[in-house]
């Protein structure tokens, strides 16, 4: 019965519809569908004459109820149409762009210098200098790639986030450096579990960070090296990255073979993180204290000049006698001042004192004795 309902409302909402639209399409009304409906609903009413007010009665009658439905169907059949529509969204196709990017290359076999101009391209692209060898980095690196004695090849020189960056070929693998700008003894050496290396007798392990391992020679200041700047280097290095290592003044990464020029730009900014924190490691020799601006510096003491007089003084002496001013004769060693206590016995036969205390006698007060005692006027 539930059902019966739901689907009479639906009826009657759906002819509301039609009748709400009826009145502004005329050319639906003029049709001749609409007289012959009311020749059924004429037979059932008893006075033909209202058929003109019956007219528009019967369009509120369910009856014309499926006649919209196939309106409605048909324009509800359009609108899934429309969706289809977002099919332009693949339009965002920048995605393959890259590919062209980083092309990678499906063989170990090239042409004869095919990277060295590969390599001189991308160095005029990004206003980088070119040069096949450079003797100030002769010698310069001692540790990973560099440890087997092969010297720079086809060398990129330029600068990077205040950094100078090279990138060159050491005995057929592509190395970036980064300079620091302060040489220090500690060697850093990190490496992925996976990448297998000579290690060396002085490089102990400390810690395994972001999933590099780090070998050190001291192992106290390289703790202190590892900040959050480290770790999000270490974090966001490339895969292509298999090795990174602080020697001297420059951190250097190594890069697997056959790794692209979009790789190399990857590893600048990671590599300009670990540049910034290796200047916590102790420097080789320490820096001069700066002048404090603003001090003055004492003036050195003067030695004064002494002018000898032209005639020489003449000063006293004890070999002769002589005499200066007017002086009257006087005893040698007189006071012109009687003393105090000439040695005389006191008043009176009392000895007051002996060889180890002073005795002290009894009496009454003289202090009131001083001055005579004038009498007042009751007394006179």
């Amino acid at each position: 019965m539930a059902y019966v309902l739901f689907g009479l409302a639906a009826l009657l909402v759906v002819a509301a519809v039609w009748l709400w639209f009826a009145p502004a399409s005329p050319s639906l009304s003029t049709p001749p569908p609409p007289p012959a409906e009311p020749s059924p609903e004429a037979e059932s009413a008893v006075e033909p004459e209202p058929a003109l007010e019956v007219e528009e009665e019967p369009e509120a009658e369910p009856e014309p109820a499926p006649e919209p439905e196939p309106q409605l169907e048909l324009e509800q059949a359009p609108e899934p149409e429309p969706e289809p529509e977002p099919e332009p969204e693949p339009e965002p196709t920048p995605a393959p762009e890259p590919a062209p990017k980083r092309p990678h290359r499906m063989s170990g076999l090239q042409l004869p210098g095919a990277s060295r101009r590969e390599r001189r391209l991308w160095a005029e692209q990004h206003g980088f200098r070119f040069s096949k060898v450079d003797e100030y980095l002769v010698d310069e690196w001692h540790r990973g790639a560099a440890a087997s004695g092969a010297e720079p090849r086809d060398v990129v020189a330029g600068q990077v986030y205040g950094h100078d960056v090279r990138v060159v070929d050491l005995g057929g693998v592509t190395v970036v450096a980064v300079a620091t700008g302060e040489v220090s003894d500690i060697v850093v050496d990190m490496r992925r579990p996976q990448f297998q290396a000579d290690s060396s007798a002085d490089l102990v392990l400390v810690e395994t960070v972001e999933g590099f391992e780090l070998f050190t020679n001291e192992p106290g200041p390289v703790l202190r090296f590892i900040d959050v700047r480290v770790r999000t280097a270490l974090r966001e290095m490339p895969e292509s990255v298999c090795a990174v290592w602080c020697e001297q003044d420059w951190v250097l990464a190594q890069l697997e073979r056959g790794s692209t020029p979009q790789d190399w730009e990857d590893t600048f900014a990671p590599l300009a993180l670990l540049a910034d924190a290796a200047r916590t490691l102790p420097p080789r020799e320490a820096a001069a204290l700066a002048p404090v601006l603003g001090a003055e510096e004492a003036p050195e003491p003067e030695t004064p000049q002494v002018q000898r007089p032209e005639e020489p003084l003449e000063l006293p002496t004890r070999v002769t006698g002589g005499g200066f001013g007017e002086l009257e004769d006087h005893e040698i060693g007189a006071d012109s001042v009687a003393p105090i206590a000439d040695g005389s016995p006191a008043e009176g036969d009392a000895q007051l004192y002996d060889l180890t205390r002073v005795r002290r006698e009894q009496q009454p007060s003289t202090i009131f004795n001083d001055t005579p005692k004038e009498p007042t006027d009751h007394e006179r």
